[in-house]
């Protein structure tokens, strides 16, 4: 359900906005009612998000998103609101929560919510106070931006573009200069008779 209100433009004219909310969970716990729905399809941790996002009510017009982490399950489930999905879609929220995956492995919990935190915050236009963030990564595709091993991709993209031009460089002297042969010579005496071979 996708509603837009008069307040999204007044809020845009005036620089509100979106909501973002972060629940930590030891374990989920879901009435009768939403396991019905869940033996429909529809998987239990999104069952669980968009039900605490629909209770909790954050945000307005629709504009809000919920990160749902239950540590015990070891589930990571976001839910977004019909405005802020049109930024956050399926595929981008799908690719960062396999990128924090990584993170909540090791039992980074912080590590993974602040990760998530930060690309959602970015995609919706946050600004960025970080250097490199502001005037490197943005030359980057997007994948690369969004993952959690994007500087030693990048190290490993410069030693293979360095060995490239070593190797296009050799090449390129090797088929330039091809062996030339000379006629050898002997000097037999003081009178340098030459005695071709």
């Amino acid at each position: 359900m996708m509603s837009v209100c008069k307040e999204d433009e007044e809020r845009k004219l005036k620089g509100g906005g979106y909501t973002i909310s972060v629940v930590v969970l030891e374990k989920m716990e879901i009435s009768d009612e939403l396991r019905r729905k869940y033996r429909k399809g529809t998987s239990l941790p999104a069952i669980f998000a968009d039900a605490l996002k629909n209770r909790l009510n954050r945000g307005r017009c629709n504009d809000d998103a919920l990160i749902v982490l239950a540590i015990n399950d070891s589930s990571l489930q976001t839910s977004t609101g019909g405005v802020i999905s049109t930024k956050l879609t399926n595929e981008f929220v799908f690719n960062v929560s396999r990128n924090a995956q990584n993170f909540l492995i090791r039992g980074e919990f912080t590590k993974g919510l602040l990760y998530i935190i930060d690309e959602f915050a970015f995609r919706l236009g946050a600004k960025s106070t970080d250097w490199v963030d502001l005037y490197f990564w943005i030359f980057f595709p997007e994948f690369w931006r969004q993952s959690s091993i994007r500087w030693p991709l990048l190290i490993l993209a410069v030693i293979l573009i360095i060995a490239l031009i070593l190797i296009s460089i050799f090449t390129f002297s090797r088929l330039r200069k091809p062996p030339q042969y000379t006629q050898g010579r002997e000097i037999l005496n003081e009178k340098e008779e030459v005695k071709n071979i």
